[in-house]
């Protein structure tokens, strides 16, 4: 017998009590009696509603017919409607992070100052191909991007980074932003010096940047089922677009490891649609954690730096 809950208007047929050859096939409100009716009907099986009892009958004859269509009814229809997908609005836009830690940055060049040949920062913390690929010093992949060759250099990664990330962080929430960011930050650095083949020296926070604006542009995009062609060419356009404006003027320019962060920033990206990352970390404990372990690795990496010197 089926007893379920689903509802329609009720101008149905009123029984009587103790109708001859009559069965009760399902209860129910009157407006999920309606609906019962409307499937029988459909498929033209007599029926009578009973208000009283608020029951649906059928001849005995019929009853095992209906009882498997308003089963499958039911079945096919248990879902239905649909609820309305909520999606989450971060209440973790901390714009006090991101700053925070931009300035830190900013900091950080007061005391280690720009690139000179004897610096001890740049000595143990640059990117540096060699010692990376030979001498397993994996921390200069992340070190490096809290150096600076000048105060040219700190200023524009400050203040484009600034904005992309608040950007990015109004997305996902400060804690997992800051962690994306400085993973895929890494893995340009990392994949840069794989592809090349000859020695290769870099610092800076850009690849980092880069990395932010590529995963901006994988959020953005959608899996193949359901997206269209504009879809997938819009924020691919501006992303590519951003890193061809801001990321490949200047002899100096390591557009490698700019190319490589936005690469791995949009992997990321999609990463993060595809498993509903954002919803994961849609706790404020969470995004503190992903922003403590984001620190803490960085000094971790500082801290191998400096016992190798």
């Amino acid at each position: 017998m089926v007893d379920t809950q689903m509802t329609l208007p009720m101008d149905s047929i009123l029984l009587k009590n103790n109708v001859p050859d009559q069965v009760v096939i399902a209860t129910g409100t009157a407006q999920q009696l309606d609906t019962f009716s409307l499937v029988l009907t459909a498929i033209d099986i007599d029926h009578l509603i009973d208000p009283v009892n608020q029951s649906i009958l059928v001849d005995k004859n019929h009853a095992h017919t209906a009882l498997l269509q308003l089963d499958k009814y039911t079945e096919e229809n248990k879902n239905w409607p649909p609820m309305p997908e909520q999606t989450w609005q971060p209440p973790f836009f901390y714009p006090q992070a991101t700053i925070l830690l931009i300035s830190l940055l900013a900091f950080f060049y007061w005391h280690t100052g720009g690139w000179h040949s004897d610096n001890p920062w740049f000595i143990i913390g640059a990117i540096h191909s060699q010692k990376i690929l030979i001498e397993s010093q994996w921390w200069r992949l992340v070190t490096a991007l809290t150096l600076h060759a000048d105060i040219v250099h700190l200023v524009g990664n400050c203040l484009i980074g600034a904005n992309i990330i608040l950007l990015l962080s109004r997305a996902v929430g400060y804690g997992l932003c800051w962690f994306m960011v400085l993973m895929t930050g890494t893995a340009g650095n990392l994949i840069n010096i794989l592809i090349r083949d000859q020695p290769h020296l870099s610092v800076g926070f850009s690849t980092a940047v880069f990395a932010a604006i590529g995963i901006l542009t994988g959020i953005r995009l959608r899996s193949a089922q359901k997206a269209s062609l504009k879809q997938y060419v819009l924020p691919l356009g501006a992303g590519t677009a951003l890193l061809t404006f801001l990321g490949s003027a200047g002899p100096t320019t390591d557009i490698g490891a700019h190319f490589f962060g936005f690469i791995s920033g949009i992997i990321m990206g999609v990463v993060c649609n595809y498993q509903k990352l954002v919803r994961i970390a849609a706790t404020n404990q969470v995004q503190c954690l992903l922003m403590l372990v984001s620190l803490l690795f960085l000094l971790l990496c500082w801290g191998s730096a400096w016992s190798h010197l």
